[in-house]
């Protein structure tokens, strides 16, 4: 059930057109994994009805599709897709995916009829004053965008898999369960195990491991998690550009004399998911 499931949401994600080629997808993809922020004071239009349920607690998933200054002509003619691809699968969604539709016009009258006409049912946010471009910091070059959510906004995948077949699989996995983002890269360690040599009781040291992002996307460090707490990891919580270093700074305190061995892991946008890391010595 769940392969099929992937299937046609992969369907609604074809259809959402981007002018976003690879290099405008990168500078907004610092929000994977990030909570992406809604406007709460934009009043939603409905052809037929007058509410939208928020809190349906099977829903998985949010759509939301961004458009920004295209004209209305081509605004209509995309959320004519979209109401196409929905209607075709309504039966089979199950209450399992949300669609939201962002348009940055004040000429709402000019969409009136037409939502109305084509029972176009879905919630419509006419953002005249751009608030969710600006809350979000989109960058002005861009047209419109497509993101995929969790029930908590957080941005599980950006880009248009129309334009690339790689960013069109890793939307599958995120409906398989394989993997947790949609847009993963390398990472390269200068050294992943590093040896102290003179720690003593209840004095601290600081060890530093510096990772380089060898992929084409950023690097996301979700989490670091330590197997004890005399180590204490400190690392700059923001996206690694391509081909950039970041440093995660590691406090050590032992509390016993003796063999000396830790292990940091390091939760990030790879493929093996998370990077480990070792510290070893002796304590004196």
């Amino acid at each position: 059930m769940r392969i099929s499931f992937a299937c046609i949401i992969l369907l609604f994600l074809i259809a959402c057109h981007s002018a976003s080629n690879k290099k405008e997808i990168s500078q907004i993809v610092e929000w994977i994994g990030k909570e992406l922020f809604i406007p709460t004071d934009i009043p939603a239009f409905y052809s037929m009805t007058d509410s939208l349920d928020h809190e349906n607690p099977d829903m998985l998933y949010k759509v939301l599709l961004y458009c920004g200054s295209e004209s209305e002509e081509n605004i209509k003619l995309e959320l004519i897709k979209w109401h196409s691809l929905i209607k075709e699968v309504e039966n089979s969604l199950s209450g399992k995916i949300q669609f939201e539709f962002y348009i940055c016009s004040e000429k709402k009258e000019k969409f009136s009829s037409f939502f109305v006409d084509d029972k176009f049912n879905y919630p419509v946010y006419f953002d005249k004053e751009d608030n969710i471009g600006r809350l979000n910091h989109f960058p002005r070059n861009n047209q419109d965008y497509c993101f995929l959510l969790d029930r908590s906004n957080k941005v599980l995948a950006i880009g248009n898999p129309i334009y690339d077949q790689s960013i069109r699989n890793q939307y599958n996995q995120i409906f398989t369960g394989k993997i947790r983002t949609a847009i993963e890269t390398t990472v390269c360690v200068k050294s992943n195990i590093i040896e102290l040599t003179a720690m003593k009781v209840n004095e601290q040291s600081e060890i530093i491991f510096v990772l380089q992002n060898t992929g084409t996307y950023p690097l996301v460090i979700k989490d670091i998690v330590v197997n004890c707490g005399c180590t204490v990891p400190i690392w700059q919580e923001y996206p690694v550009k391509s081909g950039s270093e970041t440093e995660i700074k590691v406090l050590v305190k032992p509390t016993h004399t003796g063999a000396f061995f830790k292990t940091v892991r390091v939760y990030c946008n790879i493929k093996d998911d998370y990077i480990q890391l070792r510290i070893k010595g002796y304590v004196y």
